[in-house]
């Protein structure tokens, strides 16, 4: 015996839902697109003060800069994992949602294709 599926109503709001989630979730890559820039912007910064350093003999400046630079890349790409990793589980959400509305979209249109042919 196969439970009822979901009402018609139920199922528009889980295609709702899913539609909400997967534009939450081309935000937060557009969100990540712009904090990564402003990592890069930032490292690059770091890169030509190592480079003036350098140009101007100041080696103490210099490998100063570097060492503040590779500890700013490695929690920059700490992060970057890290954001990646749960935007990747978001879109999986999505996907699982949308498979989910489409199955009992498809069951509510089973059965009412079923009563049409039972008739009253």
């Amino acid at each position: 015996v196969t439970p009822n599926p979901a009402p018609a109503a139920d199922v528009d709001a889980m295609k709702a839902k899913a539609t909400a989630d997967q534009a939450k979730v081309a935000a937060e890559r557009e969100a990540f697109k712009k904090k990564m820039d402003a990592a890069r912007t930032e490292e690059q910064a770091l890169r030509k003060q190592m480079l003036d350093a350098t140009k101007a003999g100041d080696q103490k400046k210099a490998a100063e800069i570097r060492e503040q630079l590779k500890t700013l890349h490695q929690a920059n790409m700490a992060k970057m994992k890290e954001d990646l990793k749960v935007m990747q589980q978001n879109r999986q959400a999505v996907r699982v949602e949308k498979a989910q509305a489409k199955k009992a979209e498809k069951a509510v249109k089973a059965e009412a294709k079923g009563k049409e042919v039972k008739g009253p």
